[in-house]
């Protein structure tokens, strides 16, 4: 094979390598921001749940004085409200993590499959030419593609 036209090849295969490991490499960026976001939420959860233990606390106090039940009923559904809502919140907030895992699963399978597939065709190239320094980080990227996959 003539090696002007091998070294376009490979040079086009490293091309078309780095745009796929860019993709990537933003679609892990969004992946690490969505999480943040997520323990934000967890956060928020976790405060309304010392908001619900508080008002518990308040409703034992009430109980233990034998204060009027108008102020416990009060505060029981005041409780209710607040668990169903913060219920309601984790699971649309577990709905729309998974969904976004889905998505993000695919959205980075789709390039690293790409890179696998440009990665073996360097190795065939560099197998052809005899270099085995290039054909030994051919092998490398594809390794290393396969073990993200998996």
């Amino acid at each position: 094979m003539n090696p002007a036209l091998t070294l376009i090849i490979l040079s086009i295969l490293t091309i078309l390598l780095i745009g796929s490991l860019v993709i990537l490499y933003l679609k892990l960026k969004q992946e690490r921001n969505h999480i943040r976001q997520l323990a934000e939420k967890e956060e928020n959860l976790q405060r309304i749940i010392k908001e619900r233990d508080s008002l518990e606390e308040q409703i034992t106090a009430l109980e233990s004085r034998d204060e009027g039940e108008g102020e416990i009923d009060r505060l029981k559904t005041g409780i209710e409200l607040t668990l169903k809502k913060a219920l309601k919140r984790a699971e649309e907030e577990n709905f729309q993590k998974n969904t976004f895992l889905s998505n993000l699963s695919s959205e980075i399978r789709t390039p690293l499959n790409n890179i696998i597939g440009f990665a073996s065709l360097l190795e065939t190239e560099t197998s052809l030419i005899e270099n085995k320094e290039l054909f030994e980080y051919a092998r490398g990227i594809s390794e290393s593609g396969d073990r993200l996959i998996s």
